[in-house]
């Protein structure tokens, strides 16, 4: 390259060049064939969230790492803090700690959901792909709703659609936590539900 030429830098730059000496009508088109392989569990776990928006839940995301150790759970020899080394082998902490934050900020209808994958050392590296799900105070904030509070037949109801949709043999694990896990002075009931669904793509959904 010329030592006048400060504007090439690079292979792309010489490319560049090369296409203008040749003449960039003198190429030859070529058709750039991208293959299109959608993912039937990718597109499912949107179609989930769909699910979720439609009845009136949030989706969060939070970090993969946690305080909380488990004799199955994965340590990071370099964590980028200190306060949380190892791996999450289940959600329920995080969306503990959203219910809380929101909860502190006086939502008085929170319904929250994530979907992400959780790793544990069985022996094996084992991955799952799990949602959690958690939701506490009002049923709503419409007229309907607003005198009526997230209750168990709720999330009854909700696991239920979930299993005419996607995943017939969901779980029936809802579970009450206990108001002194929580960091707030809220006092409605917090219902929570976690379970697998690497196997949901298999169905389908459509609002």
């Amino acid at each position: 390259v010329p030592s006048y030429r400060h504007d090439i830098r690079n292979n792309n730059d010489l490319a560049e060049e090369i296409a203008r000496v040749i003449g960039y009508d003198n190429i030859k088109r070529k058709q750039i064939k991208i293959p299109n392989n959608p993912s039937d569990k990718i597109n499912n776990h949107d179609n989930i969230r769909n699910y979720m928006i439609d009845f009136g839940f949030y989706e969060v995301i939070n970090f993969p790492f946690t305080e909380e150790e488990r004799i199955n759970s994965i340590s990071i020899d370099n964590p980028l803090d200190s306060n949380k080394s190892s791996m999450r082998t289940n959600l329920q902490m995080s969306l503990k700690n959203n219910l809380a934050f929101n909860e502190r900020r006086q939502k008085d209808s929170i319904k929250l959901f994530e979907i992400s994958d959780v790793y544990s050392f069985d022996e094996q590296l084992n991955k799952q792909t799990k949602i959690g799900i958690i939701a506490s105070g009002r049923l709503g904030n419409n007229y309907r709703d607003f005198s009526k509070n997230i209750d168990k037949k709720y999330f009854e109801n909700l696991l239920s659609s979930f299993k005419e949709h996607f995943i017939s043999d969901v779980p029936d694990n809802i579970i009450e936590i206990s108001r002194d896990e929580i960091n707030s002075k809220m006092k409605n009931k917090i219902f929570y539900t976690e379970f697998v669904i690497n196997d949901a793509s298999s169905f389908n959904y459509s609002n």
